[in-house]
């Protein structure tokens, strides 16, 4: 019975890391960022869902599950939502093209040629390069806005959430797609430790 078990479970394990091969997942913060004074978050004003309105992809079932799916981590790395004063604002892309974009380089003590397009979103530091992303079709984007100076602190993405030119709308696809992003967001905002 033991032995059945096993199988089961190593098969189970094995189907779970196929499908989290088909993901590129990577995210990219603003260097030296100090996140212990996030508690809250909200939807930036992009993300949130209106009536009568155009959203991603026109997508209202999609916009909506990828919504669930990053509340559900923010919630469960110990953030409240707050709609009066969030100290985050998440927002989120969906790329059906392939894409490209910039994420922040090195802290460095001197001036360099990529400090006045970061300091565009209320970085202070100065940066030596920037990390460019190539992002494949069926790209899900997700930003974290610190509130209060409007700085861009953190980013993640998951490319492959396409099937055969269309986006994948299954809620566990797009549920597995923002976990493997946020395992690469590493902050909490209650005193949880995982024993390390």
């Amino acid at each position: 019975m033991k032995k059945i078990a096993l199988i089961i479970t190593s098969m189970l394990l094995a189907i779970g890391l196929t499908n989290a091969q088909d993901y590129t997942v990577a995210s990219d913060r603003l260097p030296e960022h100090d996140f212990s004074e996030y508690k809250t978050f909200d939807w930036a004003s992009g993300a949130k869902i209106k009536e009568n309105s155009f959203y991603t992809l026109n997508d209202y079932i999609l916009k909506n599950s990828i919504m669930d799916a990053i509340k559900g981590e923010m919630e469960g790395l110990g953030y409240e939502q707050s709609t009066t004063s969030p100290d985050l604002l998440i927002n989120f892309l969906v790329f059906e093209k392939p894409t490209k974009f910039r994420g922040y380089g090195k802290v460095v003590e001197t001036n360099d040629t990529y400090y006045e397009y970061w300091s565009s979103f209320g970085s202070d530091m100065k940066l030596n390069g920037v990390k460019e992303y190539d992002l494949a079709e069926g790209t899900l984007l997700i930003h974290m806005i610190d509130k209060k100076t409007g700085a861009m602190v953190w980013q993640g993405y998951a490319s492959g959430i396409m099937d055969n030119d269309v986006f994948d709308r299954d809620k566990e696809r797009i549920k597995e797609a923002v976990e493997l992003v946020f395992e690469k967001y590493h902050e909490r905002a209650d005193d949880f430790t995982t024993g390390e």
